[in-house]
């Protein structure tokens, strides 16, 4: 067992070699981010029927928190196996988009969850603005003045992201 987990680890630091050895600046570490955003948006196939409004169960939300809340205690009891960079990867948005699909597709459908990772995947393009803009202000402007100008470039993205998706639904 000892042995098994120890060529574990040395697995996962090898390709984390490979991966420190990569450099990027932050402005192409963006760029690429959201070209593969965009990449997954494209790639996604379509809806192919009209999104349809439903009541959700009494239980839903209790279930997805308890769901949640099982899957990030799998990650913490193997948080030594993958480690700290990996195992706090794995417990944000894959945990909760897994548990939000699974439910949506249950309740909802297969487009309406095509909807939901399409919509999701053009919507984190706004955290990307979010944290170029940070890194790169920063060094110049401070924490404060940087935030505040991340967060209103984030908003301007959100805003423009969403007149695009209104004006191609309708």
């Amino acid at each position: 067992m000892a042995a098994e987990h120890g060529r574990r680890r040395r697995c996962l630091g090898a390709s984390a070699l490979a991966l420190k050895d990569v450099a990027l600046t932050l402005p192409a570490a963006a760029a690429v981010a959201a070209a593969a955003l965009v990449a997954a948006y494209l790639l996604l196939p379509a809806p192919k029927s009209p999104p349809k409004a439903t009541a959700v169960p009494w239980w839903d939300i209790p279930a997805r928190m308890l769901s949640t809340f099982a899957l990030v205690a799998v990650i913490l009891v193997a948080a030594d196996l993958l480690g700290p960079r990996l195992s706090g990867m794995v417990s944000t948005y894959p945990v909760m988009v897994s548990v939000i699909c699974a439910f949506t597709h249950h309740q909802l459908g297969s487009d309406t969850v095509r909807r939901l990772l399409r919509g999701l995947a053009l919507s984190l393009l706004v955290f990307v603005v979010f944290f170029m803009v940070v890194g790169l202000g920063m060094p110049t402007l401070g924490l404060g003045a940087s935030f505040l100008a991340a967060s209103a470039l984030m908003l301007a993205t959100h805003a423009v992201l969403l007149a695009a998706m209104r004006g191609r639904s309708a």
